[in-house]
């Protein structure tokens, strides 16, 4: 069901999310790169085989969240709060076989 929160978000602040990368070069390259990053484990992911992210991607992407919490509106802003308290309690990615790579082997 968390997997299915996260989309509806996404969907409710895309129009944003579009608006803020259009605007601001800084983001719409930090968020290439995460994207980029993300797309050889999201294939594992995709066939079954679960996935692991290095804490260097994970910086990385918490370096995103505040890129775009900085410019959000406040409605925006809260969400990305929840997401980032998420993350920290290790909710976000858990559910979905995704582990931080120190915790593959545990």
């Amino acid at each position: 069901q968390k997997g299915k929160k996260y989309v509806e978000l996404l969907y409710a602040h895309s129009l944003e999310i579009a608006l803020l990368l259009l605007e601001s070069q800084d983001l719409s390259s930090q968020a290439a790169e995460v994207i980029s990053k993300l797309q050889p484990g999201a294939k594992s992911l995709l066939e079954g085989e679960g996935m692991a992210i290095s804490q260097e991607l994970m910086d990385k992407i918490e370096l995103l969240l505040e890129g775009f919490e900085a410019k959000a509106s406040p409605g925006l802003r809260t969400t990305i709060e929840r997401v980032k308290r998420e993350i920290k309690q290790g909710d976000a990615f858990k559910q979905f076989g995704i582990l931080l790579e120190q915790q593959k082997d545990h």
